[in-house]
């Protein structure tokens, strides 16, 4: 994992998650089918709270810029001062991406969910909340979840319970993958220093599990993104390394 892609997280996420879509296409059983979905947060739609739809098609109207109409008196304020009117310009919706692999006979019913974690999903408390309640929304359903980490910083959010890493390491990066048959988690840490691992995608009961190759989807999503013209490795990565990491990279960037 190249830590320099977080300063592009956004794009290189997007990137990735189609090349995690055609890996999985690829090995699914007739009847499946895997696509990255689309949902649309809107702010305050009910006493200032967020909602998620996910629309079929929308259509959208982009308004000039409100400001006085001419011939408009200004507003005075207190001790008559003329108070200029605001341009008002409306925050646009967030939209978070995911993968879906549907079953298509069963009316496009979801088997199997994967998240790629962004920013937003581990930085704010508020951005933690509502992944949360999404996480939480596949776990009380016969959904299977998949959960992968490549940001160093932010909350640790992945379903899988901090209390089941006793016996294995929290790494820089984690893959957390939840089978709902049997509700019973498996968790992949992934050393900075190592290559990504590949690892098994449940689907429908007695369907075999799928393998993603995590380093090659990275890696195909790297080349196709051309970040190397982008990114300046002579500064430090957003979050930094820390002493040991530091000095393990600064052996690698020169080439």
């Amino acid at each position: 994992m190249d830590p320099y892609l977080e300063r592009t997280w956004s794009d290189v996420r997007t990137s990735l998650m189609i090349h995690l879509r055609n890996q999985i296409n690829r090995q699914l059983p007739s009847g499946l089918q895997a696509l990255v979905q689309e949902a649309v947060r809107i702010e305050g739609v009910t006493d200032g709270d967020a909602a998620w739809i996910a629309p079929d098609v929308s259509v959208t109207e982009r308004k000039p810029w409100d400001s006085v109409s001419p011939g408009e008196p200004e507003a005075a304020g207190a001790g008559g001062v003329v108070i200029a009117e605001p341009v008002v310009v409306p925050v646009p919706p967030f939209t978070e991406r995911h993968l879906e692999i549907i079953d298509i006979a069963s009316g496009n019913r979801i088997v199997t969910a994967v998240e790629v974690l962004s920013p937003a999903n581990k930085a704010s408390e508020a951005g933690k909340m509502r992944y949360l309640q999404k996480q939480s929304s596949y776990l009380d359903s016969d959904t299977n979840l998949v959960e992968i980490d490549l940001l160093r910083g932010g909350a640790y959010v992945l379903a899988a319970p901090l209390s089941g890493l006793l016996e294995v390491k929290r790494e820089t990066y984690m893959t957390s993958v939840f089978r709902a048959r049997n509700r019973s988690f498996e968790i992949y840490p992934m050393p900075l220093r190592k290559p990504l691992p590949a690892f098994r995608v449940p689907l429908r009961p007695g369907d075999r599990d799928v393998i993603v190759n995590l380093q090659a989807a990275i890696a195909a999503a790297y080349e196709d993104g051309q970040y190397r013209r982008y990114l300046d490795y002579s500064r430090p990565p957003v979050p930094a390394f820390d002493q040991e990491d530091a000095a393990w990279a600064a052996g690698l960037l020169p080439e």
